[in-house]
């Protein structure tokens, strides 16, 4: 009789243990992979990406990642501010291989440094989301950067 309960204590065991060890090792970094999906856009069309998202523009050969949000010093809402502050974002461009990495800064109330020209490209930086609130922080991944490159 002991060896029959010990046989099914075993059983319930692995069976306890394997539900165990698949919940552990399945993919539950599916929402970060979708979020570093890579973007489908066209020239002339506006397209926002996060953190380390791609978008490719195939008829083009080219490819533009966001790498950092580096900066957002923009005057929260509900705040007091003596400036508007701005935001700063990281960005890698790629045509046939060839790589170009800049920064964008909005307001670019100056010399237009919400933009970039990269040969017969413009990069223009449209907007970036979430816009701060008093007494808010937000993660870096929490960050859309909407964007459009013009031929």
């Amino acid at each position: 009789m002991k060896i029959a309960q010990l046989l099914i204590f075993m059983f319930v065991f692995f069976i306890a243990g394997s539900a165990v060890g698949i919940f552990l090792f399945q993919d539950h970094d599916s929402a970060s992979k979708s979020q570093n999906a890579l973007v489908e856009t066209k020239v002339n069309q506006n397209f926002s990406l996060k953190i380390n998202q791609s978008a490719k523009i195939k008829s083009e050969n080219v490819t533009i990642t966001l790498l950092n949000v580096s900066e957002d010093s923009r005057c929260p809402q509900g705040g007091t501010c003596i400036g508007p502050g701005q935001v700063k974002v990281k960005l890698k461009f790629s045509k046939n291989g060839k790589i170009r990495k800049f920064t964008l800064i909005s307001p670019a109330s100056v010399k237009k440094l919400n933009q970039k020209k990269l040969g017969k490209y413009q990069i223009k930086l449209r907007s970036v989301k979430p816009y701060p609130q008093v007494d808010k922080t937000y993660k870096l991944e929490e960050y859309e950067v909407n964007m459009i490159i013009i031929n």
